[in-house]
């Protein structure tokens, strides 16, 4: 009995050796579903694995700037960064104050891939709700974005400049996270938030299947102030417009300015050359199936994959845009 144990088990054995080893798992992390920063990792996720056998799996849902820092920390591999954020970073600042030196140390382990537009942020309000403007958000319950985020601080710092208004002060900045965000929305929770999303966004137009809603715009006109000038100083910092009938449901009569923003696709300066640049001859080659994964993406080209980009390429992503004749800028080559 004990030689057919013996026996068994040695076969089992050279069977487990006989099986192929176990192909590596990177990781990869953003934010919850229904924007352009979930979509374009999908992508990236999805085109490494079809086209250049590289296994990404994605945790979203998650804060991006927790992301990046952990991206940096070498605790994932993959992550999607706002430029505002990698600042913060190398500062040691805002979000990453208590961080402080190890955040700045973090920061230099923290590489990029390609840059796109994100999308807007949507400040919005139920149209019965006798909001019609941003300074009618005195003494409201705004959702501003999640805790620690940059985008919390974004809405908050436009708010003051077009408004004066400050947060926590003339009103409540509600701090979830961003399905959360909505769902208090949903429920009538809130008088008003900033959904931070690419235009056309499935998630606004769910919103305005249910209630009739309206944008609150900023003033184009105050755009050539030196406050707004010095609030586009921070990378990833724009402007643009939400048009009408963009939704259903939406109320505006004509195109509304709102803040919008850069994101970067990032990744480690210590995860393998031949790998990063396989994953980006891959992404960039097959920018058709890119672009027919989501409409949110069709922002994505090669002549704006280095706009707003603060964060040095990584020599693998750098390797492929030499060969393919990108014009690289000289600030964000590998040194």
């Amino acid at each position: 009995m004990l030689k057919k144990l013996t026996a068994a088990a040695f076969s089992a054995t050279l069977a487990v050796a006989a099986l192929p080893a176990t192909a590596q798992i990177y990781k990869g992390e953003t934010s919850a579903p229904g924007g352009a920063t979930h979509a374009a990792m999908v992508a990236i996720a999805k085109i490494a694995n079809d086209k250049a056998d590289i296994d990404i799996q994605i945790n979203d849902g998650q804060t991006l700037t927790s992301a990046a820092i952990k991206n940096a920390q070498g605790k994932i591999d993959f992550s999607i960064v706002p430029p505002a954020v990698y600042v913060f970073m190398t500062k040691g600042q805002a979000m990453y104050k208590k961080m402080g030196q190890d955040a700045i140390d973090a920061s230099q382990n923290l590489r990029s891939i390609f840059a796109f537009t994100g999308g807007a942020f949507h400040p919005m309000t139920y149209a019965d709700s006798g909001i019609t403007s941003l300074s009618d958000l005195k003494g409201k319950k705004v959702f501003t974005g999640p805790p620690s985020g940059a985008a919390s601080k974004n809405v908050e710092e436009v708010l003051r400049i077009e408004t004066g208004l400050e947060a926590g002060k003339d009103y409540e900045a509600i701090h979830l996270n961003w399905g959360a965000g909505t769902q208090a929305m949903m429920d009538g929770k809130l008088d008003a938030m900033f959904n931070a999303t690419a235009v056309g966004s499935a998630n606004v137009e769910q919103i305005g299947l249910t209630n009739k809603i309206r944008f609150l715009g900023i003033d184009p006109e105050k755009l050539n102030s030196q406050e707004y000038k010095d609030y586009l100083k921070v990378p990833g910092r724009a402007f643009g417009e939400i048009p009408a009938n963009t939704y259903s449901g939406q109320v505006n009569e004509a195109s509304v300015t709102v803040p919008m923003y850069i994101m970067v696709s990032a990744t480690r300066a210590d995860l393998d050359e031949d790998l990063v640049y396989n994953i980006t001859k891959a992404f960039w080659e097959n920018l058709d199936s890119v672009h027919e994964s989501s409409a949110l993406l069709k922002a994505i080209t090669k002549e704006t994959a280095f706009d707003a980009l603060n964060i040095p390429l990584h020599k693998g992503a750098y390797r492929y845009y030499v060969e393919a004749g990108f014009d690289v800028p000289d600030a964000v080559k590998p040194q």
